[in-house]
């Protein structure tokens, strides 16, 4: 076992295109106490990012889950077993997520990446400014000068986080995984908790959507404003995000148990991956799997949650292809899988959406579902996808509301029906939630006809979401 007492010194290699996030914790850049408005580079700042970012977001956070008693937990399951990991790669796989710093901290070194005590030295490891906006190195010293060029910051090394799209493909490479950053079925029958991802839900509870919101390192509310269906738009690039993520990681997944399968134990990998499927075909109460017919019982349900809305609203039909390959008994060779993940991935469209109108085709969609969009995954990401057009629209009432467009009975009615599709929705999303805070057991799948009188109410919301957009247009 790893001992949390361990040191690893913080050193970056001169070659190294970071420089540490601390480097922007001064007075004069991001780390006033209190805020002040200024503009460079392309964008502006509050220059107190720094400090709403170490009291409040969870990313902060990310390295001390390095040293915690569960962390420990798990590193001690996945490594005691008979030609099982050692403790040092469980801690460097983890680290790709949680401790990126500490990544770069070791570079190419031989020498071991080892956690660090809680304590002094925890602030320069984790998630941090580098590991969302890019290695510093090249555009620290430029990146508030009045005049540059956001697009010469960018050839610098700098992120472009103001793209919808580049801010999905971040979070999903951690949050969905990847290649290289594979949570499989090993660590989550260890303890790790499962990835459920939804790029427009993680990002209202990261961000303040106005002037005086929550305190949060970043405010949207300038581009609520100034983008129409904003909420809209950044759900779509979340979902081609994570469905991107997703084959990445299959297409890794069966790469490494086809060298496994070509006697390679360098790369032991199982085939086929547990991780890849419907958690509930497998985990159900005995007395109802027993139940089943053999047949039903035994069938494994390829996980949904990054892929069900990018089958339902594109033209994905080699992705549907290969979601009928996943689910039949006797799976492909990993060999044929990968390639075959390789080629959906390249061939994703980038718009989910036939033109530009994304809040009123997405509504569209979640009024037709198609047949297969009924697993628990798919009921899941329609409620969440719900709670988008009905942020939508409200940010899209609001701006027109400010701009002069609307009248005292339309906003009354429009409140009105507001609240009581929250009230709905609520009720839904208490329905697909875990009532057990000790186990993973959907409420909805408590009984047989749950499925069916959630699906139900997530139509009648729907149609409830098609009234509200009425009463939008009325303020045109």
């Amino acid at each position: 076992m790893l001992c949390v007492a361990q040191f690893c010194t913080f050193s970056i290699a001169a070659d190294s295109p970071f420089v540490g996030s601390q480097t922007c914790n001064s007075v004069s850049c991001h780390g006033r106490t209190e805020p002040r408005r200024v503009s460079g580079g392309g964008g502006s700042a509050s220059l107190h990012e720094f400090l709403l970012y170490e009291r409040y977001d969870p990313h902060a956070k990310a390295a001390k889950t390095l040293v915690s008693p569960e962390f420990q937990a798990i590193v001690h399951r996945l490594s005691e077993r008979k030609e099982g990991p050692s403790s040092a790669e469980v801690y460097r796989q983890c680290a790709q997520c949680h401790d990126p710093e500490g990544i770069v901290a070791a570079g190419q070194s031989s020498e071991l990446l080892v956690p660090l005590e809680t304590g002094h030295g925890m602030s320069l490891r984790g998630i941090q400014c580098e590991s969302c906006h890019g290695g510093a190195k090249d555009w620290l010293v430029r990146h508030y000068e009045r005049d540059v060029s956001r697009s010469s910051l960018l050839a610098a090394g700098m992120r472009d986080t103001k793209s919808l799209q580049v801010r999905g493909q971040l979070c999903a490479s951690c949050h969905v995984g990847g290649e290289e950053r594979n949570v499989n079925h090993d660590m989550l029958a260890a303890g790790h908790p499962p990835l459920r991802f939804e790029l427009a839900a993680y990002h209202r509870k990261l961000t303040s959507h106005d002037e005086a919101g929550k305190q949060s390192h970043w405010n949207d509310a300038r581009e609520r404003r100034g983008t129409k269906d904003f909420e809209v738009q950044l759900w779509e690039a979340g979902q081609i995000a994570s469905a991107h993520a997703a084959l990445s990681l299959l297409e890794g997944r069966a790469h490494r148990a086809s060298l496994t399968a070509a006697n390679d134990q360098s790369a032991a990998a199982p085939w086929p991956e547990f991780a890849e499927y419907n958690c509930f075909s497998c985990h159900q109460r005995l007395p109802k799997a027993l139940a089943k017919e053999e047949s039903t019982a035994t069938k494994l349900d390829w996980g949904e949650w990054n892929i069900v809305l990018a089958s339902l609203a594109a033209d994905a039909k080699g992705l549907n292809t290969l979601r009928t390959e996943m689910k039949s008994p006797f799976a492909s060779q990993p060999a044929d899988v990968a390639v075959q993940a390789r080629s959906v991935r390249l061939s994703l469209p980038s718009s989910l959406f036939r033109d530009d109108m994304a809040g009123y085709q997405l509504l569209e969609v979640l009024e037709h579902p198609r047949e297969r969009a009924k697993s628990w995954d798919a009921l899941c990401q329609r409620y969440l996808a719900q709670r988008v057009v009905e942020k939508s629209i409200g940010d899209e009432f609001q701006k027109r509301a400010l701009a002069g467009g609307d009248s005292t009975t339309p906003r009354k009615t429009f409140d009105e029906q507001r609240a009581q599709l929250e009230c709905d929705l609520a009720v839904i999303a208490e329905r697909l939630g875990f009532p057990d805070a000790s186990r993973e057991w959907p409420q909805v799948l408590k009984t047989e006809d749950g499925v069916k009188g959630v699906e139900s109410s997530l139509t009648a919301t729907a149609g409830k979401l098609r009234k509200l957009q009425k009463l939008l247009e009325l303020t045109r």
